[in-house]
C-alpha cells in the first residue's frame, strides 16, 4: 500500500528523530529519504530495501528503535 504526503512527512519526522537523517520532512520519498530509511531497516534487522510501507511507519510511532 502506497503512503500519502502526510504520512511520508511523519514518516521522514520519526526517522530524523531517531538519528535516520532523510534531510527536511517535506512529504516526499527523495534519495536521501531512501537512505534514511534503509539504514533503520538495517539496524532493525529488515530487508534494506527503502520501500515506506505503513507498517514501517507505524513501526517508527510506536518507538521502536
Amino acid at each position: 500500500t502506497g503512503m500519502n504526503r502526510d504520512q511520508t512527512k511523519a514518516m521522514q519526522t520519526a526517522l530524523n528523530e531517531r538519528g535516520f537523517s532523510t534531510g527536511s520532512a517535506d512529504g516526499v520519498m527523495g534519495p536521501a529519504t531512501r537512505a534514511g530509511l534503509r539504514q533503520y531497516q538495517q539496524s532493525q534487522g529488515l530487508i534494506a530495501d527503502g520501500y515506506p510501507t505503513l507498517e514501517l511507519l507505524q513501526r517508527l510511532q510506536s518507538g521502536a528503535q
